[in-house]
């Protein structure tokens, strides 16, 4: 697994329930810098969801060659598109796709957090790409 988390209490039982099953945790990096992500899940009426996605520990992965050498030996690699909001994430995921034997794309488009260019590259690079209906629609209009 690739991720970052905060140096918090979130984090640290995160990464314990991360490691107690089995998980490689060697590519999670902590910091001090940002907290662990928190997402704030709010449905309307209908049932439809909104995201308040605050800046958090994900949004800042600094590629490493550990990463790499993970990837290159896993059978593939599986991201989505919230991982792009930040350009730091966004560099350290197209460098991973590049190593990768087989791209796993898990759409999560939420507003704002995605473009049409970041998406039609993800897509591209892609060798399988997971959508739920909303996000088929939302992409087949482009």
């Amino acid at each position: 697994m690739v991720s970052a988390i905060g140096n918090d209490v979130l984090g640290t039982k995160l990464l314990e329930y991360i490691q107690a099953n089995g998980v490689e945790a060697s590519c999670i990096q902590v910091t001090n810098a940002y907290n662990t992500g928190v997402v704030q899940v709010n449905l309307n009426k209908n049932g439809s969801a909104t995201y308040d996605i605050a800046t958090s520990a994900w949004d800042k992965i600094s590629l490493t060659k550990e990463m790499g050498n993970l990837v290159k030996n896993a059978d593939a690699l599986v991201f989505g598109s919230l991982v792009t909001r930040d350009n730091l994430s966004k560099n350290t995921l197209y460098n991973l796709i590049e190593l990768s034997k087989y791209n796993i794309f898990d759409l999560n488009l939420r507003p704002p957090h995605y473009s049409k260019d970041i998406l039609m590259y993800l897509m591209q690079k892609a060798d399988f790409i997971k959508f739920n209906d909303d996000e088929l629609y939302e992409v087949a209009g482009f």
